[in-house]
């Protein structure tokens, strides 16, 4: 239940955050992009913490900070989406939504795949890292200002 408490609080705190960041600062860069590359690196950190752990307690509060991080960054994605899609935010939240929902189908398949393969539940540990790092990776290289859609007049 931890980890799930942990989702749920990333994702409060995270909406929260991003908006006093932008208030105070006034920065897409700061409120946006910096928040989402310290909360994916620091889950991907916490999450890496954890395969290095033997006690089954410490293991799960690293794992429920670390989803704590990670799902704090939802919010500046959210944000992120609606400051870049211009007068169609319905049409690139709706692409960027299905996208993850393919990934998320598609995780259970893998990691059934890497365990029934391995024997090692611990692997999964090393794929989510891997995966909260690139998250990150991309981040640092996404501007958030601007906009990639503007509306066209039709002839």
């Amino acid at each position: 239940a931890l980890p799930l408490l942990a989702v749920v609080a990333g994702g409060i705190v995270g909406g929260a955050l991003v908006d006093w960041l932008w208030r105070k600062t006034g920065s897409l860069r700061i409120s946006r992009q910096l928040t989402a590359v310290v909360a994916l690196s620091a889950c991907a950190v916490c999450i890496g913490a954890a395969y290095f752990v033997s006690n089954v307690y410490g293991a799960v509060c690293l794992i429920s900070f670390g989803t704590f991080c990670g799902t704090l960054a939802g919010p500046p994605a959210s944000a992120t989406t609606i400051d870049k899609s211009g007068d169609h935010p319905e049409q690139i939240y709706g692409m960027m939504n299905m996208t993850g929902n393919l990934g998320a189908a598609a995780c259970p398949l893998a990691i059934g795949l890497l365990v029934e393969s391995t024997g090692n539940w611990n692997l999964v540990l090393l794929v989510f890292v891997g995966i909260y790092a690139a998250a990150a990776l991309c981040w640092i290289f996404l501007d958030p200002r601007g906009q990639v859609a503007t509306r066209e007049p039709v002839a």
